[in-house]
């Protein structure tokens, strides 16, 4: 089970913390400036090595609900092995 907490910042994009048995990550959303169709992510996901140094890890996307119609985001990360997380 993969958990965590999204929290809106001051420059349009998100900040979370995701946990899970395996990883516990500090998260940053930032909006995807160069989207130019709808298959491209509207969020470009990162987080900082340990060294601090900032790595592209995934991407987010606004996302409705079929049949309720109600607003969530996508969220996929790619894990150091290669793994793909969905969320």
């Amino acid at each position: 089970m993969i958990t965590g907490a999204l929290i809106q910042n001051a420059t349009d994009g998100f900040d979370a913390r995701v946990h899970s048995l395996t990883f516990d990550i500090a998260l940053s959303m930032r909006p995807n400036t160069g989207k130019t169709g709808e298959t491209q992510p509207d969020y470009l996901v990162f987080t900082k090595s340990v060294s601090g140094k900032e790595l592209r890890v995934g991407a987010m996307w606004n996302a409705k609900g079929q049949k309720s119609g109600a607003p969530y985001f996508s969220i996929r990360i790619t894990g150091k092995t290669g793994r793909t997380y969905f969320m």
